[in-house]
């Protein structure tokens, strides 16, 4: 398609393109007229996944990339959870049940009249209100802010002092208590060294930062410092005490069924408090960041703002919930374990305890060792007594012998029994002592009183020696009081060794038992002391998992700590709305959709429309066309173009027939013809006949008239002579020629043309003589109708009764077609049209 083609195109169906995008874009005017004002907050939280720092590493750490994207997910998808956005929304209902008037920050006045309305009273009456048991925490609850001072005049800071003077019998822990404040803010504030107080006392138990300002009259006032934020429940009839127990109150009976009023109200539409609104909340990175963006679009501000700030809250809340909650099974496992094993260590020690308890056990490995040696020690010093003891034994034997003749000798034998069994007793004694190696200082005392009362023995018994013998030699010449130093030092040595093997032979006894005693001790011992070992290490490798367990949870628990960066605003200015965007939006697509459909309709468009097309359609030539006239238009010559159309037909008519030579003929027979009906061959027909007359022929022309119609008058271009009707009879179809179908005319030798028509050849039978006595055909058809296959059929039918192929004649073509023809149209054009034509 040309451009100019094009431009036409459009010029023709401009009316169109212009009336659907005004309607469409005034039906966006009117349906957006009432278009609600959307407001947006937005709030930042910081995460700290990647970049903040853990009790696990401090230093040289390495981020997890797919962990913390992980984490991050959760958290994305945390905020949208329904348990979020049901206590979210939740919050909101209950925060509007509190308020006691409307207030921009909570919700517009719309809002509020619309939500009490919305509310039924019984849901009203179900919120819990602060009362007398709960005023005290809904004043500390309120948190304060800094007092507007800016404006006053000679500013002076002071501490205004509350104090409390105290009753008999009061101490501090009772006025601490009466006064709900602590002990021992009460001694930090009041300097006390003790908790016993006097009597009249006057203790401080609140200091207020007030300020001293002077009046415009000069008058001194004072003003606090900070007082309580007038938008913390102030404006609302709960404090976060009764809010809380609300929150929970609703949400039993939200879980209870599922036709309840709230149940309803947070699933249904509702644009404030269902889910489905809460569920608009966006989270979202900010460019690979810690932080999150949170935003929020509603048309209230005031509720805009809130629901962000309940999200956080609620997200908060459930975020440490969770991870504490990843931790807590973890650290309950460990603790448990922890006071398992401990228990089994402790019996097992106390096994031990017990067994050496019963064995008189201190150390086990040390006194074993020293038995041992000890042991040894007895044995040398029994072998070495028992050696003395063979000696002695033997030299008393030999001397006994030497001094059998001697005077006093019984006697001496009688004294030396009493004295031998005393340093025997005393000799055993200190063996018993000595071997028992104590370091009591009583029994080394005694051992010395032992030595003392045997050196003194031994005195006595050479005293007694003496005193018995004199005699100085033996009947051998020995000298007899060496003998007798010989007999005493090997008797007592005798007695010594004696009373030591004694005592050294209850000593291996003993030792013996002992050793008896200890032997199976070391295996049970061995056995305990591997059950502590295993226990212990048991206990300490737990011990060691719940403190990194700890570690751990405490690592979470600081990872949990979200951080609001940037808090969430009031939004003053409503978004800009996109309404003059739609309303573009829908005039271009109005227009574009015309434009589309046109442009569908040209491309799909079978009518038969310009010559070219009707040549190809039906394989025959063009004779000429004729315009689709339009009364309406005084911008066309009309008059020119038909006229000069009509000259083109003429000409290429005569032409042919010269071609034939039959143009000589008199009359030539022209059959004008078509296969569908209204066509237009009586317009072709008299326009032809007006041409052939203008031009000084003479012509014949005749209409045919079918059956009960009535008479048939076709448009003389000329409105001087009526064609000639004929009728169209059962027996016409026998007719042989054009005379015996004007069988009224009977000198038609006289006219140079006839022009004949005949019905549609679709619908009505023709007479074939007829056809075949015509020089030439005309085929008269529509350009705005489709070429089908009955046009074909009914053409091909007659065309072969013809004597040569018919000439289209294209009737009502539009005038971009005819400017092919007859290049440009004749019409009157501005200056600026010129141009753009050109």
């Amino acid at each position: 398609m040309e451009i100019i083609q094009f431009i036409k195109l459009i010029r023709k169906n401009l009316l169109l393109l212009i009336l659907v995008p005004i309607i469409l874009a005034g039906l966006v005017y009117y349906g957006t007229q009432y278009q609600d004002k959307y407001y947006v907050s937005s709030a930042t939280i910081y995460t700290g996944l990647g970049s903040g720092l853990t009790l696990e590493a401090q230093e040289n750490s390495r981020v997890d990339y797919t962990a913390t994207r992980m984490e991050l997910d959760n958290i994305l998808n945390l905020f949208k959870s329904r348990e979020i956005q049901q206590e979210v929304a939740l919050s909101l209902f209950i925060q509007g049940l509190g308020l006691k008037s409307w207030n921009p920050q909570f919700m517009s006045r719309q809002s509020y009249d619309e939500f009490q309305e919305l509310v039924p009273q019984y849901i009203k009456d179900m919120a819990v209100r602060p009362g007398a048991d709960n005023f005290s925490n809904y004043i500390i609850n309120v948190p304060l802010i800094l007092n507007d001072t800016i404006g006053l005049k000679n500013k002076q800071l002071f501490t205004k002092n509350r104090t409390y003077k105290v009753q008999t019998g009061e101490s501090l822990y009772t006025v601490s208590s009466k006064l709900g404040v602590s002990a021992s803010d009460l001694m930090k504030i009041n300097t006390l060294t003790s908790t016993n107080l006097k009597a009249g006392t006057e203790l401080i138990y609140e200091r207020e930062e007030m300020l001293i300002f002077s009046k415009d009259n000069g008058i001194n006032d004072t003003i606090p410092i900070y007082i309580p934020d007038p938008n913390y429940y102030l404006l609302a009839e709960n404090d976060s005490l009764s809010f809380a127990q609300t929150l929970k109150l609703f949400k039993e009976y939200y879980a209870d069924n599922d036709t309840n009023y709230i149940y309803k109200l947070l699933n249904h539409k509702h644009k404030y408090y269902s889910i489905k609104a809460i569920n608009e909340l966006s989270a979202r990175q900010v460019q690979g960041s810690d932080l999150l963006r949170l935003a929020y679009r509603t048309t209230d501000p005031g509720i805009c703002k809130q629901t962000l700030q309940f999200s956080i809250d609620a997200f908060e809340r459930n975020y440490k919930k969770l991870k504490e909650n990843q931790s807590d099974n973890v650290v309950k496992y460990f603790e448990d374990k922890v006071t398992e094993t401990s228990i089994n260590l402790q019996a097992a020690e106390n096994r031990l305890l017990k067994f050496n308890q019963d064995n008189n056990i201190i150390n086990y490995y040390e006194q074993t060792n020293h038995i041992s040696q000890q042991k040894q020690l007895i044995e040398s010093r029994y072998y070495e007594e028992l050696m003395k003891f063979k000696a002695a034994d033997s030299v008393l034997k030999i001397l006994d012998k030497q001094l059998a003749n001697q005077k006093g000798i019984a006697k001496l034998n009688t004294d030396m029994m009493v004295y031998r069994n005393k340093i025997s007793d005393i000799t055993y004694k200190i063996a018993v002592n000595e071997l028992n190696d104590s370091s009591d200082p009583k029994t080394i005392q005694a051992v010395k009183d032992l030595k003392a009362e045997q050196i003194n023995l031994r005195k006595q018994i050479t005293q007694n020696i003496d005193s018995v013998f004199g005699l100085q030699y033996s009947h051998q010449g020995v000298n007899t009081s060496q003998m007798l130093a010989q007999w005493l030092q090997n008797m007592i040595i005798y007695e010594e060794t004696k009373a030591g093997i004694a005592a050294l032979e209850e000593r291996r006894i003993e030792f013996q038992q002992t050793y008896e005693q200890f032997a199976p001790l070391g295996a049970k011992l061995s056995r305990i002391q591997r059950e502590i070992t295993v226990s212990e290490q048991q206990y300490l490798s737990v011990l060691h998992s719940l403190n990194l367990a700890k570690l751990k949870q405490q690592n979470i628990e600081l990872q949990a700590n979200i951080k609001t960066v940037d808090a969430p605003y009031f939004p003053i200015s409503a978004e800009s709305t996109k309404r003059k965007i739609f309303i573009a939006a829908a005039g271009i697509l109005g227009l574009m959709l015309v434009l589309f459909v046109i442009l569908v309709l040209e491309y799909f468009d079978k009518t038969i429309k310009d010559p070219s097309r009707a040549k190809k359609l039906s394989g025959l030539d063009i004779l000429s066309v004729y315009p689709l006239l339009k009364k309406k238009s005084t911008r066309i010559d009309y008059d020119f173009i038909t006229n000069r159309l009509m000259e083109q037909a003429v000409q290429k008519m005569r032409s042919l027939l010269e071609a034939e030579n039959i143009h000589h003929k008199k009359p030539v027979n022209i059959l004008i013809f078509s296969t569908q009906m209204t066509d237009g061959k009586s317009l072709i027909q008299d326009a032809l006949t007006a041409k052939l007359k203008e031009l000084g022929f003479s012509v014949l022309s005749a209409n045919y008239q079918l059956p009960n119609y009535r008479p048939k008058f076709s448009f003389s271009a000329s409105k001087q002579e009526k064609p000639l009707v004929y009728d169209i009879e059962s027996d016409t179809i026998n007719k042989s020629s054009i005379q015996d179908i004007l069988g009224s005319v009977h000198d038609t030798s006289k006219y140079d043309f006839g022009l004949i028509e005949i019905p549609s050849v679709t619908h009505n039978a023709f007479s074939t003589g007829l056809v075949k006595d015509a020089d030439f055909g005309i085929m008269v058809t529509r350009a705005n109708r489709s070429w089908t296959s009955s046009d074909e059929n009914s053409l091909s039918g007659i065309m072969q009764f013809m004597k040569f192929d018919p000439l289209i004649l294209l009737n009502g073509v539009q005038n971009e077609v005819i400017e092919i023809l007859l290049g440009e149209l004749p019409r009157v054009r501005n200056k600026f049209r010129r141009k753009i034509k050109k």
